[in-house]
């Protein structure tokens, strides 16, 4: 058996259960078959909205690259490293509305905007992406996890502004389950949740630079990878 090592560091000790209680014949790796069977069975029912699917929405997180239609084959696999990321970035591994299900649940949910399938977090960074929001216009925004930043729960806030995509790191504090956005008026204010630090700059007219315009948050940029494969219907 592989020995593990980012689990071991986590400061949640339900996650290291959970994940250790996994049956798998590997302590780096489980599959998701059997990942989202001990989930089920530790907090009962996923939450559900008619818009997208959360099982998708843990899936496209965890794992990818890989297709949900491949994710019964035994290759397809939650490895330690994004799990102990999953924890980061969303909270702890609880049925409580402060654990990683529900927040990621609260997430997908409040960056769609009404019925639309389309919604301002883009998961993890893609090409496709990165050129959907190049070429859209002034105001339109995505969130997505830092890459620099991962192992620490940050993220990435993007903003199409003039003739131009403006990034601005979001950092996390995890074990408090805390954000902080170190950019104008926001410096040093803790958010629970990425929803609630978008509305406050919405609300509070932007992001004021040291030159130049506000940078405004008009609207979500269409046709993120992740709205597409957690939808649970077409438009």
């Amino acid at each position: 058996m592989k020995r593990s090592h980012y689990i071991d560091h986590l400061y949640d000790e339900n996650a290291k259960t959970f994940w250790h209680g996994i049956d798998s014949e590997r302590s780096d790796a489980k599959t998701w078959k059997s990942f989202v069977a001990a989930l089920k069975d530790a907090v009962g029912k996923l939450p559900e909205d008619p818009r997208f699917s959360v099982e998708k929405s843990l899936f496209a997180t965890l794992i990818p690259d890989a297709k949900y239609k491949d994710r019964n084959d035994v290759n397809t696999l939650v490895t330690e490293k994004s799990f102990t990321r999953l924890v980061k970035w969303f909270g702890p591994c609880t049925h409580e509305n402060n654990g990683f299900l529900q927040k990621i649940f609260h997430l997908t949910k409040k960056s769609r905007v009404g019925q639309k399938r389309d919604g301002w977090f883009a998961g993890h960074n893609s090409a496709e992406d990165e050129d959907k929001l190049e070429k859209a216009g002034s105001g339109t925004f995505l969130v997505r996890f830092s890459e620099s930043l991962a192992d620490e729960g940050g993220f990435s806030l993007e903003v199409k502004h003039e003739d131009d995509v403006q990034k601005f790191v979001i950092r996390a504090v995890p074990e408090k389950q805390q954000l902080f956005f170190d950019c104008g008026g926001f410096i040093d204010v803790p958010y629970d949740s990425l929803p609630d630090l978008i509305e406050a700059i919405k609300t509070n007219g932007g992001i004021i630079p040291l030159e130049g315009s506000p940078v405004l948050l008009r609207k979500e940029c269409k046709g993120l990878k992740f709205s597409r494969a957690t939808c649970s219907y077409k438009n």
